[in-house]
């Protein structure tokens, strides 16, 4: 396992499998740790889409658009 193991971790701002973000989900994962992305209004339903690509899909969580 790896130095993140046992570990939770909370990621916002993943739009696009280019992002930053993403990046440091997948990083995260690959080392163990367990991963909640959030995200609010319109991009959440993107962020939602882009979970689905990481190595372990992660729950999301965020606010409808109000």
């Amino acid at each position: 396992m790896g130095i993140l193991a046992g570990k939770n971790i909370v990621v916002t701002g993943v739009l696009t499998e280019a992002s930053l973000a993403f990046g440091v989900a997948q990083l995260a994962q690959r080392e163990g740790a367990t991963v909640l992305l959030t995200g609010a209004g319109r991009g959440l339903s993107i962020t939602e889409r882009t979970a689905r690509k990481l190595d372990t899909p992660a729950p999301e969580i965020g606010r409808a658009h109000v």
